[in-house]
């Protein structure tokens, strides 16, 4: 082992920060010594950090039995960014490198990197900083996934590039960096402990590189360097989304702060700073946006402060800058988003005819705008025209809007003309792409030909295929994977044969005769008892000239029932199902899942000509835009007023507007009035508890429907030890029983197969949903007891009163891809809010026992409800029908 500082003669220092990686060590011990002769070249320094494990002792006694050049420096634990600081100090090659001890080096990694070195040495060029390829790998270590955003970069080979010339081409891993020690040490650049649980690494190499009047990029695709992704829960990567620091202290010291240095070392910021910032904000907002986003939790302040240090940034980077950016796929709205929040004034963007309504002759028109909307005119041969619907949708990132699109349908003649503030602007077709705002390298390439700036170097020799080896097990157990679902008839190309031969059958006389203008009706796959059950019972009695269907597994316990009634039943998934679909003028679901949409793959069945009818499963009463907007709704039926206005008033963030949404009633509400209005009171002497799902609570979805297992733990959740708690008190209430009330338990459909998990206490009726028509059941309520449910407008419509227990709302609407909408439980609710079993259970008594206690709460539910007429499915359908 070497002495405690090094010769200074080493071609490479490489620096190892450790703490806590014990079980990872091994595995980068080995790769450092399958470089072979090439360690020669590298001396090796680890930093102990404090680290509670064997990480010192093993590196130690590795070192003791190889020739390496190997310093081990031992410090109190004081964070990577101190680690690699004091690796620094003790370093002493030419080049440095901070690998990472969880990660692993490729068999010729040194050598490739020396290599280059060597070649850019000959053409009179010292690059001032070196850029290895990252490859994804796993805790096994058997894959290998070349799937980085920064991929491409490497794909025009070895050469060396002018940052000035391609300031797209950021780097961001110290691990995959080789800087220069003595311009590092003469700069005086150090690592910023508080930048953390990210970004440290590019706020390092950005300070460096602006050392520099016209930094330099040797880039080596051959030299692969394995980052291992973890799949444990400690994993930095794997909970940063999750820490506050992220969203003010990268914001701050990894963004902020190095910009502004460089406006004082260079009077602005130059171009690849402004993107590598714009690459890692691209990933908060493009998170943001997603339905399941790990960025709903943070508190509201903290986005607050998040958005306010945005803007000081973005203030920053130049409005052509963001226009041509192009490391990440940023699309036209998120780009005018950025040039929004940094206060640069959007460019006159072209108005988009997005698609067509062939039935009644409409288009759809959508253009962003910040701040008020512009003035808006359009014109057909110089006479003004009104669009038929018109809305604007307010794009909300992280808790406030932040832009908004206009949306207009219109019926399209020629001429149309659209000004906005009195300027005319560019018509196209479809949806919004990547307008040409700004000259990139790429288009000057792609479009004129003009080749690219960077000195290439010569191409190293053509090696084997390093990793064959080690990816051999992975691509075998995939072929196994493959084969097995294509024996079991699960694959695409398993079902290419049964898929031809039931389209041929469809294009027959006979399948176009009974199928012609089908309309489909469809609650879940494997259970009927909601909306679109009722509106096609309706339809059948009332509307015999519709050719209507219904869609259900046969394995349904509803399947009997609804065959005896008279239903015409297709069996989910079945041939007569493919053809079914194939001629089908509506699918009307009370669900929006995939498997509703999409029962087969799409290289299975491409027609899709009907159009799809939302009936909902419940009143919407949350945020659920990033996840509606996407689905191919054409028209969405709502119960209440204030339900329809969070749709389609200007500001809510739906795309929708009265063109797609209507205000008809559930037809299942019909059906429930009439129920609880034939009940004598006696008979409504249940106190029903029903809670809603958790989808953390399960296994992984599938798209083979709703069938999905329980975690692991799940008897010791929250969930169960709560609800099991609540019916046990109530199971045991004398005031209950004294009233002769009976205490029942409807478990969620995803909860019913496992319902010996939850524990179910002695003296609770259990009420399936399998086994039950649950609106009978809900009319029979004297109370309705629920957490987040939908279910309390169910009771709501019928003036049951209902109590709130909700015992996990932080961790709720954390898992779950909703976010506040108009309605809120403690303002708008039907009935009062707890959140201890000992407080559900005393709100349930008082109501029971002084229901003018909560009589009150009736009120709400009057202005919130249509009429409650029994006319539902009637509307519905007139509603329906026009659109054919």
């Amino acid at each position: 082992m070497g002495t405690i500082m090094t010769d200074g003669t080493a071609l490479f220092s490489i620096i190892v920060a450790m703490y806590k990686v014990e079980p990872y060590l091994p595995a980068f011990l080995a790769s450092l010594d399958a470089q072979g002769d090439d360690l020669a070249d590298a001396e090796i320094v680890f930093v102990d950090d404090g680290s509670p494990d064997d990480s010192r002792r093993i590196v130690e006694e590795w070192a003791a039995t190889r020739d390496a050049n190997t310093v081990v420096v031992a410090q109190e634990n004081q964070g990577v960014a101190a680690a690699r600081e004091s690796g620094t100090l003790h370093a002493g090659g030419t080049w440095i490198t901070y690998a990472d001890p969880d990660d692993v080096l490729e068999p010729g990694y040194l050598r490739s990197v020396r290599d280059a070195l060597q070649s850019a040495k000959e053409t009179d060029v010292v690059p001032t900083i070196v850029s290895t390829r990252l490859i994804y790998t796993d805790d096994t270590l058997l894959t290998r996934r070349d799937a980085h955003p920064l991929k491409k970069q490497f794909s025009a080979g070895r050469r060396i590039v002018s940052l000035r010339d391609d300031p797209q081409l950021i780097k961001l891993s110290a691990a995959t960096s080789f800087l220069r020690r003595d311009d590092v040490l003469t700069a005086d650049i150090h690592w910023d402990h508080r930048i953390r649980p990210n970004f440290e690494d590019a706020a390092f190499i950005a300070r460096y590189l602006l050392t520099f009047d016209d930094p330099t990029v040797l880039v080596v695709p051959e030299a692969r360097y394995l980052y291992r992704r973890r799949t444990a829960t400690t994993s930095l990567t794997t909970t940063s989304w999750q820490r506050v620091e992220k969203y003010i202290d990268v914001p701050e010291f990894g963004w902020l702060a190095p910009m502004e240095d460089a406006v004082r070392m260079r009077g602005g910021v130059p171009v690849w700073l402004q993107n590598t910032v714009l690459y890692d904000i691209y990933w908060y907002f493009h998170y943001d946006a997603q339905i399941h986003s790990p960025t709903r939790w943070i508190p509201q302040d903290v986005k607050d402060r998040f958005l306010e240090t945005v803007r000081r940034v973005l203030s920053l980077i130049d409005p052509e800058v963001i226009a041509a950016y192009r490391i990440t796929p940023l699309s036209p709205q998120l780009r005018a988003v950025l040039m929004s929040i940094g206060g640069h004034s959007l460019p006159l963007s072209p108005v988009h005819l997005w698609r067509a309504d062939k039935r009644n002759r409409q288009v759809l028109i959508k253009y962003y705008f910040a701040g008020g909307r512009p003035e808006e005119v359009l014109t057909v041969g110089g006479e003004a025209i009104a669009p038929a619907y018109a809305k604007d949708r307010s794009i909300v990132y992280f808790g406030h809007d932040v832009l908004h699109e206009r949306i207009l349908w219109i019926e399209p003649r020629e001429g149309l003309t659209v000004r906005l503030d009195g300027q005319r602007a560019e018509i196209r077709y479809n949806a919004p792409g990547n307008h040409e705002l700004a000259v990139t390298n790429e288009s000057l390439r792609a479009r004129l030909g003009l080749p690219a700036r960077a000195q290439r170097l010569p191409a190293p020799p053509a090696a084997p295929n390093k990793a064959t080896k080690d990816l051999l097990p992975a691509r075998l157990r995939k072929r196994v994977a493959q084969v097995g679902r294509i024996v079991r008839g699960e694959s695409v190309s398993a079902r290419r044969p049964w898929a031809a031969a039931a389209r041929r059958a469809a294009a027959s006389p006979a399948a176009r005769s009974r199928f012609a203008n089908a309309w489909v009706f469809m609650d879940r796959d494997v259970q009927a008892q909601d909306n679109a059950e009722h509106l096609y019972r309706w339809v059948l009695r009332n509307r015999p000239d519709v050719n209507a269907f219904y869609v259900l597994r046969k394995s349904s316990s509803d399947w009997a029932r609804l065959r005896d009634e008279g239903f015409h039943l297709v069996d989910y998934g079945s041939t007569e199902h493919f053809m079914l679909m194939h001629h089908a003028k509506f699918l009307i679901s009370s669900h929006v899942d995939h498997y509703v949409l999409q029962p087969w793959s799409t290289k299975l069945l491409r027609k899709r000509d009907w159009q799809f009818v939302f009936l909902q499963h419940g009143v919407t009463k949350d945020d659920i835009s990033r996840w509606l907007n996407r689905k191919p709704i054409r028209l969405l039926l709502t119960t209440g007023q204030a339900e329809f206005d969070g749709f389609v008033n200007d500001g809510t963030p739906y795309t929708f507007t009265n063109r797609e949404v209507t205000l008809t009633g559930f037809p299942r509400h019909d059906a429930l009035a009439a129920k609880a209005a034939a009940l004598p009171a006696a008979d409504r002497n249940l106190v029903l508890v029903m809670p809603t799902w958790r989808e953390y609570l399960m296994t992984s979805i599938t798209n083979k429907g709703t069938m999905r297992g329980l975690i692991d733990d799940f008897d010791d959740t929250v969930y169960a030890t709560q609800w099991r708690k609540l019916l046990a008190q109530l199971a045991s209430d004398p005031g209950l029983a004294g009233q002769g009330c009976r205490i029942g338990f409807v478990p969620h459909p995803s909860l019913e197969p496992h319902l010996d998990r939850l524990g179910v206490p002695a003296g609770i009726e259990v009420f399936r949903y399998r086994d039950n028509d649950i609106q009978s059941v809900i009319a029979r309520a004297r109370v309705l007891v629920t957490d987040y449910s939908s279910l309390a407008f169910e009771a709501a419509y019928i003036e049951t009163p209902v109590v709130y227990f909700q015992f996990d709302a932080a961790q709720f609407f954390d898992e779950h891809p909703h976010r506040a909408g108009y309605f809120d439980y403690e303002r708008n609710g039907f009935g009062p809010l707890t959140e201890e079993a000992d407080e559900a259970a005393d709100a349930i008594r008082a109501a029971v026992l002084t229901p003018e206690s909560v009589a009150h709460y009736a009120d709400r539910a009057t202005a919130f409800f249509i009429d409650r007429d029994g006319k539902n499915s009637e509307r519905a359908f007139e509603a329906i029908a026009p659109l054919g």
